[in-house]
């Protein structure tokens, strides 16, 4: 008995050792347990600054991320903006933490952290009292190192962009108005005056007129691919003809016609100066009959003023001697759309047609337009 309670004494100091020995041991594994990240990361660390300092930051930086396991891809730039933080594009890179170091200032390191996921953002800034020496690089790097863990660790707690915009004092950008696409097509006007020739019928071979137009297209602008093939557009036209006089025999007349038209106008093909247009449209003829007797016993029918529908068709050729002058030369054709025919008696008093046009009317224009 004696023995036994003597051993026990010798061994209870050995035992407390260990208990104290295994205590620190858990102890110390809990707390490098709690300091390491969730899981290592990849992080992108860009530098701006004088080369001696950026390689100081770097050393340290790197040798405190490496004991966490952590992958860093380093990277060095002239100049940094702001923007450039912001607005960094994320797509495509395997850090998961972006981060930027500017030693550029003699008075203060800024650094920037930018998380890929929820676009959160955290700024710290380092004063330089004594410039980049020894203690400022710890400090830089203790930074990088914690900022990491607690962005490994939660995202919610860092800024929103309109906030580190805030805390940046960058304004929110402004949208870009949209920008005015140029006028796909170009309104013109025209003023044209012209000389026409046509046939006009059997005992008439030939009439002029004079004609006043105006005329209005929508043609594509020179920087645009529009839909519409070519210019489109309008004409109104008014002709004023030549007195004509006819004998058929005994009797005779004399015509003074006045002709409108409108037509709609297409120019298929331009190219520099040239061009060619085509009309198509309809109208009226207005014609003042003036018989006469040309032979003694002749008798001359009733005149009058009569007005007959028509259609027009006319195709033109146009160069632009100078700006805004252009020289027309075309062909026309108006087409009757009732048979006319003007009557005389003869001298037996018998009524007969004296003068009937013809139905279709083929002539040639020239002339020249300005535009306005």
């Amino acid at each position: 008995m004696s023995c036994a309670a003597s051993a026990r004494p010798g061994l209870r100091p050995l035992a407390i050792i260990l208990a104290v020995v295994a205590a620190a041991g858990t102890a110390r594994g809990q707390t490098v347990a709690s300091e390491q990240w969730p899981e290592p990361a990849a992080v992108e660390i860009t530098m701006v600054g004088p080369e001696a300092a950026l390689a100081s930051i770097r050393a340290v930086t790197s040798e405190l991320l490496a004991r966490e396991g952590v992958a860093v891809v380093w990277h060095e730039v002239a100049n940094l903006r702001v923007d450039d933080v912001l607005e960094a594009p994320i797509a495509g890179r395997g850090a998961a933490v972006l981060v930027w170091v500017d030693a550029s200032s003699p008075r203060e390191a800024r650094i920037y952290f930018r998380a890929a996921a929820g676009r959160r953002y955290v700024i710290r800034r380092v004063s330089l009292p004594g410039g980049m020496g020894p203690l400022a690089v710890e400090e830089i790097a203790q930074i990088v190192q914690s900022v990491l863990r607690a962005l490994a660790s939660d995202t919610a707690w860092a800024l929103s962009l309109s906030e580190a915009r805030v805390a940046l004092s960058v304004p929110e950008p402004r949208s870009a108005p949209a920008p005015v696409p140029p006028h796909a097509r170009a309104v013109v006007v025209e003023v044209g005056s012209a000389v026409l020739g046509q046939l006009y019928a059997p005992g008439l071979p030939f009439v002029g007129d004079v004609e006043l137009s105006f005329a209005a297209l929508s043609r594509p602008a020179a920087d645009s691919s529009s839909a519409l093939p070519g210019s489109l557009g309008g004409r109104v036209a008014l002709a004023y003809g030549f007195p004509a006089h006819f004998s058929a025999g005994p009797v005779g007349a004399d015509l003074q016609a006045t002709t409108l038209r409108l037509e709609l106008l297409w120019e298929p093909w331009r190219a520099g100066r040239a061009a060619v247009r085509l009309g198509l449209g309809g109208g009226a003829d207005r014609v003042a009959y003036t018989p006469a007797a040309e032979q003694p016993g002749a008798t001359a029918a009733a005149g009058g003023t009569f007005v007959a529908a028509l259609g027009c068709f006319d195709a033109a050729l146009r160069l632009e001697v100078v700006p805004r002058l252009t020289l027309a030369l075309g062909l026309l054709a108006e087409i009757s759309l009732a048979r006319v025919h003007y009557d005389a008696y003869d001298a037996s008093g018998s009524l007969y047609e004296a003068l009937v046009p013809h139905r279709v009317r083929p002539g040639a224009t020239i002339g020249v337009e300005v535009r306005l």
